[in-house]
């Protein structure tokens, strides 16, 4: 697994709600789309699932 942005650079500062989502969903990737907005991308399906609502 990786965060990654819209640029494709990774990212640094790695909150702790982020590695929550991270832990939710192994499979696949977190990705930035819009400011405060992620999303999971499967990889073996490449379809975007929005990540629970906390």
């Amino acid at each position: 697994m990786y965060v990654d942005n819209e640029d494709g650079k990774s990212l640094t500062g790695i909150d702790a709600s982020t590695l929550d989502v991270a832990r939710t969903y192994p499979l696949g990737f977190i990705t930035n789309q819009t400011a405060g907005t992620l999303s999971i991308v499967d990889e073996a399906s490449h379809t975007v699932r929005k990540p629970p609502v906390r």
